[in-house]
C-alpha cells in the first residue's frame, strides 16, 4: 500500500518517521537498513510474503553496505530476525495505494473488551461473565470493517498509540483489509478502550470507555492525495481535520457522509458539505428538543464531552433526558435535517427499520428479523454498508437494503465485527440478485 525507504540503526524498528509523524511500518512499506551479520556487515534484500521470508535477492555493490525490505503485511514489531536491533530514521513520501479505495473513513478507534453478562445489574446488583472478548471498536472504523468485509475497499485515518492496544488495533484492521497507512503512531501514549457490557438475555448493551490519552488526527496530519482519491468520505465528528477533509472531498467532487450517533450544535458547519446524513433515532431526538429550545440532554453533553466522562461515550439517550420521538415523526425531522444540505438524510430506529428523506421521495426500509446475540456496531456496520453499496452505484432503495441486511446479520456474534456478513449472505437475506 505504501513505498518508502528508510534508513535503520540499532534500536527495536516498531515505528517509520515520515516527515513530523511516527508510525508503524505498514503493507508494502520498502526499508533500507543496514545489517550487521556476526562481526561482518552484509548486504540482502528481505521480502516477506505470506509470512514467509525469503533472501537475500539483491546486492549493492561497493560502498556501505545497505539492504532493502519488504513489508507486504502488518506486524507490530517487524519480525524479520534479521531487523530485530534496527529502528527507522529516515523516509521519503508514501505512494498511493495500489487499488483506488471506495471509501475512506477519519475518525476515533479503540479495543472493545465485551463482557456477555446473564443480564446488566442494576446499582448494587450482581451478574454472571459468560464469555469475554476483546474486539476492535469505533464507528467510522468499524464501518470501513464492513465495507471491506463485503469486498470493498476501505482505507481508515486516525490516531493511534503505540502501545500494545495500539499494535492489537493495527493488525485487526489488517486482518480485515483495511488500508491504514495514512494512520498516525503517537509515541509514548496510550491508546483507547471501551469496556461493553452484553445483556445476554436481550442484547441490550452499556458502555465504561477508557478515553485513553491518544490525542486526535489533526489537520495538518491529513493526506489530502489519499482523501481525494476515494469515492466516499466517511467521518463521525465535525472536528478541524473532519472539516477539511470534507471540504477537500467537495472540492474534488466526492460524496461525504457523516454518522450521528448524538446531536450537538457545534455538527451544523458540517452538515452543509454532507451528502448523506446517516444519523439514530437519539439525535434526532435531540436535534428536536433542541429546536424546541429545550437542550440537547445529558447524554448529547457527555458524547460532546462538555460534561464529566469521555468525549466519545457512545452511550444510549437516557430516558426521560429529551422527549424520545419514534416513528413516522422521525422522518419529518429527517426532512428537516435535509433544509441544512445534505442530498440524502437516514435516520435508524433499530429493530424499527430506517426512514430516509431524499430527492427521490421519503421511504422506510424495515429491519430483519433475527435472534440477536449482541447489537454492539450494528449502525455501524449499517453505514458501511450502505456506503459499500453507494460506491458501487447501487440505487437508493438497494443500498438502504443491503444495510438493513447486513446489519441485522453483524447480530448474530458477540462483538462489533465477528459477525458481519459476505455480500452473498447479505443478499441471500434480503432476496436481491448480485447484480
Amino acid at each position: 500500500m505504501v513505498n518508502e525507504r528508510c534508513e535503520l540503526l540499532k534500536n527495536p524498528p516498531n515505528r517509520v518517521i515520515d516527515g513530523q509523524h511516527v508510525r508503524l511500518p505498514l503493507r508494502g512499506d520498502l526499508l533500507s537498513y543496514r545489517h550487521r551479520s556476526g562481526s561482518r556487515d552484509s548486504v540482502g534484500t528481505e521480502r516477506r510474503e505470506r509470512g514467509r521470508l525469503t533472501r537475500p535477492i539483491v546486492r549493492s555493490g561497493r560502498g556501505r553496505p545497505r539492504s532493502r525490505y519488504v513489508v507486504p503485511h502488518l506486524r507490530h514489531p517487524l519480525e524479520a530476525p534479521s531487523l530485530r536491533g534496527y529502528r527507522t530514521i529516515r523516509a521519503v513520501p508514501k505512494m498511493a495505494p495500489q487499488k483506488p479505495l471506495d471509501v475512506v473513513g477519519l475518525g476515533y478507534c479503540c479495543t472493545d473488551e465485551l463482557l456477555l453478562l446473564t443480564e446488566i445489574p442494576p446499582p448494587e446488583g450482581r451478574a454472571i461473565i459468560r464469555r469475554r472478548e476483546r474486539h476492535g471498536g469505533g464507528m467510522v472504523a468499524t464501518a470501513m470493517v464492513a465495507v471491506a468485509r463485503l469486498g470493498g475497499h476501505a482505507g481508515f485515518m486516525s490516531a493511534i498509540g503505540d502501545d500494545d492496544r495500539g499494535g492489537w488495533i493495527q493488525e485487526e484492521f489488517q486482518r480485515y483489509g483495511v488500508d491504514t497507512s495514512r494512520s498516525v503512531i503517537r509515541p509514548g501514549a496510550r491508546s483507547h478502550q471501551t469496556v461493553v457490557l452484553v445483556d445476554g438475555s436481550t442484547g441490550a448493551r452499556s458502555f465504561l470507555s477508557d478515553r485513553g490519552d491518544v490525542t486526535d488526527i489533526v489537520a495538518e496530519e491529513l493526506d489530502r492525495d489519499y482523501i481525494t482519491g476515494s469515492a466516499i468520505l466517511h467521518l463521525s465528528d465535525a472536528s478541524p481535520a473532519a472539516l477539511l477533509a470534507a471540504r477537500w472531498a467537495k472540492e474534488a467532487g466526492k460524496a461525504v457522509c457523516f454518522d450521528g450517533t448524538h446531536f450537538h450544535p457545534s455538527l451544523l458547519p458540517l452538515l452543509p458539505l454532507v451528502d448523506y446524513l446517516i444519523v439514530s433515532r437519539f439525535f434526532a431526538s435531540e436535534l428536536a428538543s433542541h429546536d424546541a429550545g429545550q437542550g440537547t440532554g445529558r447524554a448529547a453533553a457527555r458524547f460532546a464531552g462538555e460534561s464529566s466522562g469521555s468525549q466519545l461515550m457512545e452511550s444510549p439517550a437516557i430516558a426521560g433526558d429529551v422527549p424520545e420521538v419514534h416513528g413516522e415523526a422521525l422522518l419529518q425531522i429527517a426532512r428537516q435535517l435535509r433544509s441544512h444540505g445534505p442530498k440524502v438524510v437516514v435516520v435508524t430506529e433499530g429493530e424499527h427499520g430506517s426512514w430516509c428523506a431524499s430527492d427521490e421521495g421519503d421511504s422506510h426500509t424495515p429491519s430483519f428479523p433475527i435472534e440477536a446475540v449482541d447489537t454492539t456496531g450494528a449502525g455501524d456496520v449499517f453505514h458501511g454498508a450502505f456506503l459499500f453499496a453507494r460506491a458501487q452505484g447501487w440505487d437508493l432503495r438497494r443500498s438502504l437494503l443491503l444495510a438493513a441486511a447486513t446489519a441485522a446479520l453483524k447480530c448474530r456474534a458477540l462483538g462489533g465485527r465477528a459477525g458481519i456478513p459476505t455480500l452473498a449472505e447479505a443478499l441471500a437475506l434480503t432476496g436481491e440478485p448480485l447484480h
